[in-house]
């Protein structure tokens, strides 16, 4: 069980997460809302800009 969840994670914080086959640039990515138990993230900068859906057990940390 993940120790993230919508209750701890709101829209505008930065996450940071590991997913197979799936890059995270090695940078924080802002939160931009949720659908069911998936929350959706961003990535706009160093000339990476990507939208993605994750899973909350994704999240390893928080900013």
């Amino acid at each position: 069980m993940s120790k993230y969840n919508s209750s701890n994670i709101k829209i505008g914080d930065k996450v940071y997460f590991e997913r197979e086959g799936i890059n995270n640039y090695n940078l924080y990515w802002t939160v931009l809302g949720f659908l069911d138990n998936m929350i959706e993230i961003e990535i706009d900068e160093m000339e990476y800009n990507d939208k993605i859906y994750i899973d909350f057990s994704d999240i390893t940390q928080t900013s």
